[in-house]
């Protein structure tokens, strides 16, 4: 069973316990970690720690940051923000800092995104939810330790700040161990927010100016990407989930909470589904999905536009490319393969047949995939694939509705002459 018994006397404190046997400690620490993580919501930031937080050698100013943050876990004393543009580490240390208390054994730590916290307090107010929105909140607003990402991205209503005022007040009150990353301006927040966070008896604010290292990553991985002549994902660099209007959507807060879940499951299981009308977003979300996991894994993810790829199996087929079967192959056993515009329509038997095999191997390997497509191209798909995507024990879908996104946005620019192409206009 993994457990032993002492040889002490009758009346020794330890007489009768079972405790664990040596050979376990390292399996029972592992288990224990894992579901504090799980408990904590730090189970997809793992991987994000002190020890690989990078620091340029000529950057001081975020080392002494970085070492700053470190303090904190290992006292507690205070508040922390951290503040400053996309990219430049914020989530990496506030994560970091969550994972260096579960090591030191705090069992009382939460890390929650803003809108994420938002749109569980929201479900908790429907007829079936299992928990009540007193639970939730008092639960979120009494934690040892609080870790708030991305404050200041949350739907600007007047429910979103009340409750994030009670939250953010109770914790000031209580002095009660916080951090918060933020890309905002503390004097832009609500006022009343603002002046807590200027508390410099309590809170102590770091800005990060450091380049966004994102920026250098993703334009490394896309050009491997782009080696296979398939795609290049840098003409979507700047489709994110930062520059992504869920507003735009009718649901909202429903397509965002499935597709946060999915992206950050460890590891990634199943297949996801993205419909909607032409010009809904879907490429943008598809790319931003493929960000998200670029940045945060060292998988073998490939985003193929289905156009694209048709032309390069085209290509390839002319000039009786030898690369064929490799990059095939590549896009069989990726960790994550993205494909965008799914459709046959237009396209030979030959090129039906290869798109078929891809996702048939994918389905048969279970290997996660993300697809974007009309509903009309669903429709017209190949009854064998259409098959497997009607498999529900593998695929999750979401529909963006059929409204141009963001409405707004479309009508400015129509006014100044820029034209609008689908999905790729923003």
């Amino acid at each position: 069973m993994g457990y032993v018994t002492r040889n002490v006397p009758v009346g020794h404190p330890d007489f009768g316990k079972a405790i664990p046997c040596a050979c376990k400690i390292d399996q029972l620490t592992a288990r224990r970690m894992k579901k504090l993580r799980d408990l904590s919501n730090l189970s997809g930031y793992m991987h994000l720690t002190f020890e690989n937080f990078e620091v340029q050698e000529h950057d001081t100013a975020l080392r002494e940051i970085a070492e700053s943050a470190y303090a904190f876990a290992e006292s507690l004393d205070q508040w922390i923000v951290f503040q400053g543009g996309f990219g430049t580490g914020k989530t990496h240390l506030a994560a970091a800092i969550g994972n260096r208390l579960l090591e030191l054994g705090h069992s009382d730590v939460i890390f929650l995104t803003v809108p994420d916290l938002l749109d569980y307090l929201r479900t908790t107010y429907h007829p079936t939810s299992e928990v009540t929105y007193d639970e939730l909140f008092d639960r979120v607003r009494n934690t040892n330790v609080l870790i708030l990402d991305d404050l200041g991205t949350e739907s600007p209503t007047a429910w979103a700040s009340e409750k994030l005022f009670q939250l953010l007040n109770h914790r000031y009150v209580h002095r009660l161990p916080t951090v918060i990353t933020t890309n905002h301006r503390i004097d832009d927040m609500d006022g009343r927010i603002a002046s807590r966070l200027q508390d410099g008896a309590l809170v102590k604010v770091f800005t990060l100016t450091n380049p966004d290292y994102r920026r250098n990553r993703r334009s490394s991985t896309t050009k491997i990407l782009a080696s296979n002549h398939i795609t290049d994902l840098s003409i979507y660099q700047n489709f994110t989930f930062d520059t992504f209007n869920w507003s735009a959507l009718e649901n909202g807060p429903r397509v965002q909470h499935i597709v946060h879940h999915y992206i950050q499951q460890e590891p990634l299981l199943g297949w996801l589904v993205i419909i909607g009308g032409h010009g809904t977003g879907k490429t943008h979300l598809a790319a931003a999905l493929t960000h998200f996991r670029l940045a945060r894994s060292t998988e073998k993810i490939f985003f193929v536009r289905c156009i694209d790829l048709y032309d390069y199996l085209r290509s390839a087929l002319n000039k009786e490319s030898k690369g064929l079967d490799e990059h095939f192959q590549q896009l069989c056993n990726a960790e994550l393969l993205v494909l965008d515009g799914l459709s046959t329509r237009s396209t030979s038997s030959w090129l039906a047949e290869k798109l078929f095999q891809i996702i048939d191997h994918r389905y048969i390997t279970q290997k996660p995939t993300i697809f974007t497509a009309t509903s009309k191209d669903l429709e017209e798909l190949d009854d064998r694939i259409e098959s497997r995507l009607k498999d529900r024990f593998l695929c999750t879908f979401v529909s963006l509705g059929n409204q141009h996104y963001p409405s707004q946005l479309r009508s400015r620019h129509n006014i100044i002459g820029l034209p609008i192409d689908g999905d790729q206009a923003f």
